[in-house]
């Protein structure tokens, strides 16, 4: 991708996976005659991600920004331009590694149907942009930042019969899964989301937090005058946060 310099613009991003169809051998003649199906898989690979723009790697210019030298009545503007953020030319693709072991089967002549899966997928080298002092004035640069998990459960559940002429199927299913920043290379955490109506950043990324946790105050209730009670992070009660 020519995303990245030169020296990160191939990755390789295997895969695999295989299947076990158990009612297919010998040792299931013998099951009940309401179990028709059963099937164990599993699979493991890596996808990339570059979708962060172009020269994210390099840096750009960008113009208007004039000065005047000499006398506010007489001097001379000069055309100025500047960097629109820092370079990374160590920026590289981001990576999903996902693996995933689950089952099929089928019953009552293939009437009911259950599937069940388990996943974890880590996505490292996260592309975002990082954080940095105002007084650099520039733009923030692009980073690889870490690593966010995602692990969890699904389940699917189906039912098909038939009514004179007409075929009917249900299908229903269910999911959780567990988010949670891993790492953040070094860094204890990064605000994310911003509301300038609201105050600032609401949002932020923190090692062993869920992505897009919410960072705000926590609210008390009311004091006994009616006013908003805020919890600080000494643990004391404030109407002034």
């Amino acid at each position: 991708s020519s995303t990245f310099g030169r020296t990160n613009q191939y990755a390789y991003f295997p895969s695999v996976s295989a299947g076990w169809t158990l009612t297919n051998e010998p040792f299931m003649e013998n099951k009940p005659g309401w179990f028709d199906f059963l099937k164990v898989r599993g699979s493991w690979g890596q996808n990339g991600n570059e979708k962060i723009g172009s020269f994210g790697y390099t840096t750009t210019m960008t113009g208007g920004n004039n000065y005047s030298f000499g006398a506010s009545s007489n001097g001379v503007i000069h055309s100025g331009t500047k960097p629109t953020s820092l370079a990374n030319p160590d920026l590289r693709w981001e990576t999903s590694e996902q693996l995933d072991f689950g089952f099929d089967s089928r019953f009552f002549n293939n009437s009911l149907s259950f599937s069940f899966d388990w996943f974890k997928k880590d996505t490292k080298d996260m592309l975002m942009e990082r954080p940095i002092p105002l007084y650099v004035g520039s733009g923030s640069p692009l980073s690889n930042v870490g690593t966010l998990t995602n692990q969890g459960i699904e389940l699917e559940v189906g039912y098909k019969l038939s009514v004179d002429k007409v075929n009917l199927s249900f299908l229903a299913n269910a999911s959780y899964v567990k988010n949670e920043v891993a790492d953040l290379a070094g860094d204890d955490f990064v605000l994310t989301a911003n509301y300038s109506d609201l105050g600032g950043p609401l949002q932020i990324m923190k090692p062993g937090y869920p992505m897009g946790s919410f960072y705000v105050y926590q609210w008390k209730g009311f004091d006994d005058k009616g006013a908003n009670l805020y919890q600080k992070a000494d643990g004391s009660l404030t109407t002034n946060p």
